[in-house]
């Protein structure tokens, strides 16, 4: 199961998150894909789907004195997920009795109009902008699948540069169910307004 991992320390017999708040990630599994939660309005709820579940979070490990863990694993609990309506399941699904929750699967970007739920989810449209109106150019790879809550991050050699989305960025390249779809290792061309020595307001975007 894919969780937001702490690194443990013994004390006592007794393995602890390495930070006092370590915890997992919120959202739900799917068809072996995690699906981040996160606000919406308006979202209508159709038919069930099967397999779900709520992660369990494994943040806290009791050893004995030989090493090895004394209490189990918590286990996955059941997700009463539902189709959202007008929605493919595999850009995201919702959970019943909970209306105001849209679950999200990685590589599709609600901050782009085309993304099925952007209204839903932006009560206020994100904007991108910068400072700076110097429009540049840049091409590199994704260091990883981006998904709701993590940066969406180009690397080149030993260069990093953040890439900032909204709802004018245009995407050619990789689509799919309606919207543009990112995968990890991508190569994508980026041009837009300069944010900073590593980061970019993207106004184009070309994958491939």
């Amino acid at each position: 199961m894919r969780r937001l991992l702490a690194l443990p320390f013994l004390v006592a017999g007794l393995w602890l998150p390495a930070t006092a708040d370590a915890s997992c990630a919120a959202g739900v599994e799917w068809r072996g894909v995690f699906y981040t939660v996160t606000g919406a309005d308006g979202l209508e709820h159709g038919r069930a789907l099967r397999g779900g579940v709520f992660p369990g979070c494994d943040d806290l490990i009791v050893a004995g004195p030989d090493g090895r863990r004394t209490n189990p694993p918590p286990p996955d609990m059941p997700a009463d997920l539902v189709r959202l309506r007008g929605v493919s399941p595999a850009v995201a699904l919702g959970v019943r009795d909970d209306a105001d929750a849209a679950y999200l699967a990685p590589g599709y970007l609600p901050q782009l109009a085309d993304h099925p739920l952007h209204r839903a989810v932006y009560r206020t449209e994100p904007r991108a902008g910068c400072r700076h109106r110097r429009t540049i150019t840049r091409s590199g790879h994704l260091a990883f699948q981006p998904a709701l809550g993590l940066r969406f991050l180009m690397r080149k050699g030993r260069a990093e540069t953040d890439i900032r989305v909204d709802r004018d960025t245009e995407v050619s390249g990789r689509r799919r169910h309606g919207t543009a779809y990112f995968e990890g290792g991508d190569r994508v061309v980026v041009t837009g307004r300069r944010c900073g020595a590593h980061e970019i307001a993207a106004t184009v975007i070309a994958i491939g």
